[in-house]
């Protein structure tokens, strides 16, 4: 049991950081102002962003330098002098898959799958494996994750070694190559351009709001060894507290949400087949729709997704999934994902800032339950608007 003492010493680096943000805050102004907030951090977006810099030709106009840089940071094994042919997006296999970036030499090819949110689907890295071991040249896959944690054991292909790489990784690592670029950029514009690109890439893949205002709350921990162990004892609590914070969100929407309505908070009761590790609510307008209403959080995440899914065992056929999803894009909220084997149509609570639904200015999902009222109110005001666009434009009655 902790002692008074120690509890005094967590409020106190509470406070103290409060000070600091408070004070960092109140120093923001319009230079802060980044370009790439306007644009949705979906997988696409980001794995063209990458491919961009990695790319010798592109109208970066540093040539070798963030591509050297990128295979030196991972430990890629490409042979000395050898050029970059092409780099691209989306690259076709046999087994009718896209690898999500691919990067031709005159004789290496290195590959990256980019998951910034999702996990892997079945049998998907081998896959890509056995695609690549059919080239005649040596090769490196690289898992890029969004998520903390390693590539599940049945996703790590066989048979990898020094011709046949396999690298697991994931956006921390990107955000130190980022860094490394920023550094090595010849252009000052470009340098800004990349920094931006960063802070981007660590706020809505990583839920860090500011790489420098981590920085600066690392050094105020690290004054005294006492704030170092407040520190560690908030960073267990932490997983209780973001519980404690979704339950308290769960209930406002039970409050406010019409009486028809049924909220769960169980995993399986969406697709079916997902377990654990996620802060789920699913709202059933009605049980004999063959969708559901979804907020979810991953782990390790500071964004919420929200949308449509297809309800559990449920009989859907593609068109009236496309119908649903069109409908919804239409009428509702233009969302980059849908029409989707278990998702129909999703995106990022950020993208749905406007017309009250959500604020934009909780980019940090968690910040925004502090106050769950408020939010419960938005999230039953967009599900209310989906429940009607759905029952209206599929004929489905109240």
């Amino acid at each position: 049991m902790r002692d008074l003492k120690d509890l005094e010493d967590v409020v106190e680096l509470i406070d103290a950081l409060d000070t600091e943000n408070r004070e960092k805050q109140s120093s923001r102004d319009a230079s802060n102002i980044n370009p790439f907030d306007f644009i949705p951090a979906g997988e696409l977006s980001l794995s063209r962003l990458i491919c961009w810099f990695l790319d010798p030709r592109a109208s970066h106009g540093e040539g070798h330098r963030f591509i050297g840089s990128f295979i030196h940071l991972f430990g890629i094994a490409v042979p000395q002098e050898s050029q970059v042919r092409h780099a691209r997006c989306e690259v076709s296999t046999k087994a009718g898959r896209s690898i999500d970036i691919v990067v031709e030499f005159d004789d290496f090819t290195l590959a990256i799958e980019n998951k910034p949110y999702s996990s892997f689907s079945e049998g998907q890295l081998p896959d890509y494996f056995a695609f690549l071991a059919t080239r005649p040249r040596p090769f490196a896959l690289i898992a890029l994750k969004g998520w903390t944690g390693c590539v599940p054991a049945d996703q790590i292909p066989p048979d990898h070694g020094a011709n046949r790489q396999f690298i697991d990784t994931d956006y921390h690592m990107l955000i130190e190559w980022l860094g490394i670029c920023i550094a090595d950029a010849r252009n000052a514009e470009t340098g800004l351009f990349v920094r931006r690109f960063r802070d981007y890439v660590a706020r809505y893949v990583l839920g860090i709001e500011g790489l420098e205002n981590e920085q600066d709350i690392t050094a105020l921990v690290h004054q005294s060894p006492d704030r170092l162990l407040s520190a560690l004892a908030v960073m267990d609590a932490g997983a209780s507290i973001k519980s404690k914070l979704h339950s308290e969100l769960v209930q406002a929407i039970i409050r406010l949400a019409p009486a028809n309505w049924r909220a769960m908070t169980g995993s399986k009761e969406r697709f079916g087949n997902l377990t654990g590790g996620y802060h789920y609510l699913t709202i059933d307008f009605k049980k004999d729709w063959p969708v559901v209403f979804v907020f979810e959080i991953a782990p390790h995440s500071n964004a919420a997704y929200l949308g449509v899914a297809r309800r559990h065992r449920a009989v859907l056929a593609k068109a009236k999934a496309d119908r649903i999803w069109k409908a919804l894009d239409d009428h509702v909220h233009l969302a980059p994902d849908g029409g989707g084997s278990d998702w129909l149509w999703s995106a990022q609570q950020q993208h749905f800032a406007g017309r009250d639904w959500l604020n934009p200015e909780h980019r940090h999902i968690w910040k925004a339950m502090i106050d769950p009222d408020a939010l419960a109110g938005r999230i039953v005001g967009l599900a209310s608007a989906v429940e009607r666009t759905i029952r209206e434009n599929l004929d489905i009655e109240a």
